[in-house]
């Protein structure tokens, strides 16, 4: 999203990372919705979904905005975890510790599994995901796409609003004519700066 939003702002090109990490996120929720099928979640494990994506989205929306490169550090660390944990997964298939039950149809149009694919199938090719996320999130670490401090950029694209006068309330002079730099209408109130930056916030509610 805040890269996105920095694309748009400096008119330049993400080298891809934006449609990579589209498609990252789509593949992580393809990987939940797999999950689903197979374990058919309780109402109080969704809760617990839900509670959890609040307070994960909060503290990483946070943690991106100071350091974008340690933020990903961070979730190539966490696709490590994922991939060690999917290999383990896989043992116990073996091992017979759990079923090898018949993989839900969502996987198998998803991956393009063959029909009579298993759960052993699709831990296999999730774990794959796992330890492609791994790379691209550690290579996005040091990549010099994410050198500049998202705090920065966010402060900068608030800038931008009010220099545009996107956030001021109505009542104000025309938006199409050009603010002088430095009048009292060119200054943001406490209170859209606060409207603006806890809209992110509250993005998982919708």
């Amino acid at each position: 999203m805040l890269l996105h939003l920095k694309s748009l702002r400096k008119f330049q090109h993400s080298g891809g990372w934006i449609k990579a990490l589209l498609e990252e996120a789509e593949n992580e929720r393809m990987h939940l919705m797999t999950m689903v099928e197979l374990v058919k979640p309780k109402w109080h494990e969704r809760l617990l979904i839900f509670a959890a994506q609040g307070v994960f989205f909060n503290a990483f929306f946070v943690f991106y905005l100071v350091s974008p490169k340690a933020a990903h550090r961070f979730v190539g660390y966490l696709e490590e975890e994922a991939v060690i944990s999917y290999t383990q997964h896989l043992e116990a298939i073996e091992s017979g510790k759990v079923e090898n039950v018949p993989a839900p149809a969502i996987a198998i149009d998803y991956w393009r599994l063959p029909k009579d694919a298993t759960l052993k199938d699709v831990v296999t090719v999730i774990r794959a995901d796992e330890a492609h996320h791994r790379d691209v999130n550690h290579f996005a670490s040091v990549s010099a796409i994410f050198v500049t401090s998202s705090f920065v950029s966010l402060c900068s694209t608030l800038f931008f609003f009010s220099e545009c006068r996107v956030l001021l309330p109505a009542g104000y002079s025309s938006p199409r004519k050009r603010i002088k730099r430095g009048s009292s209408s060119c200054r943001l109130s406490l209170s859209h700066c606060c409207k603006f930056l806890t809209k992110p916030f509250l993005a998982f509610l919708i």
